[in-house]
C-alpha cells in the first residue's frame, strides 16, 4: 500500500521518504480533494498501525484473521490506485 500511494504521489511530482510522510501526503493530496475515497485512507492508516506494532512491540503478533484482512485491503487499495493512475494518463 505504501508503494502504491508513493507511486500516486509521484504523478504530482511529490517525493516523500517516510511511511508517515507518504500517508500524510496521500491524505492531503488525494483523500481531501476527493480523488480517492476515504475508506482507502482508513486502510493505509490501519496497515501502518499494524506495521509499527509488529516492528516495535515485541509481544505483538499479527493474527491470521488480521493478515487475511490486510491482504484483501491491500489488493483493493492497489487496484484503486491503479485506476487513479490510469485515469491521469
Amino acid at each position: 500500500m505504501y508503494l502504491a500511494a508513493k507511486a500516486l504521489l509521484k504523478t504530482r511530482k511529490i517525493e516523500v521518504k517516510t511511511h508517515k510522510g507518504v500517508i500524510s501526503k496521500f491524505g492531503s493530496e488525494f483523500i481531501e480533494d476527493g480523488t480517492i475515497e476515504k475508506e482507502y485512507s482508513k486502510s493505509i492508516h490501519k496497515i501502518e498501525e499494524l506495521r509499527e506494532e509488529s516492528d516495535y512491540l515485541t509481544f505483538r503478533k499479527i493474527t491470521e484473521k488480521e493478515a487475511k484482512t490486510v491482504i484483501l485491503d491491500a489488493k483493493k487499495f492497489r487496484d484503486r490506485i491503479k485506476i487513479a493512475i490510469n485515469n491521469l494518463k
